[in-house]
């Protein structure tokens, strides 16, 4: 099943990317782009569906950043002797940096929310707690004093 999750959400990238052009610009958005969106789906989700991680990451991402366009262009660019290479290597270190942007600002996100959750229940148990008798048979309520 997952290489059928693979092969159409890949071929969808593949489309993608054709339609896009081969030009550095369109490379560079979507490496930047796919970075980010990968990141973000291997950082934020906690409970990874198969076709998320495999169909998506694996596929859809997979097959919109191809390395092998990056080095298509990159050698084009180096036979050509333009100034294009630069720029070919600065796009695979940019994308690289803007991956681990993203997994660090989506892992701190992820964090936030969870700090911001705890805390909530922490005073919803010491509530409950508070309401309860101090034995059993005990009476509950606002009248209630202990000895």
């Amino acid at each position: 099943m997952k290489i059928l999750y693979i092969m159409g959400f890949g071929f969808v990238g593949g489309v993608l990317r054709f339609s896009c052009g081969d030009s550095l610009t369109s490379i560079l958005i979507l490496n930047a782009a796919g970075a980010i969106a990968l990141a973000m789906i291997s950082s934020f989700a906690v409970h990874r569906t198969v076709w998320l991680e495999t169909g998506i990451g694996v596929g859809f991402i997979g097959s919109l950043t191809t390395f092998s366009s990056l080095m298509f262009v990159t050698v084009d660019a180096y036979s050509q002797h333009s100034i294009e290479v630069l720029a070919s290597m600065g796009i695979t270190v940019g994308s690289i940096a803007l991956c681990g942007l993203a997994m660090a600002l989506t892992r701190r996100t992820k964090g936030r929310a969870e700090l911001n959750d705890e805390p909530r229940d922490n005073q919803q148990n010491t509530r409950n707690q508070s309401r309860m008798p101090a034995h059993p048979s005990a009476p509950m309520g606002d009248d209630m004093q202990r000895v």
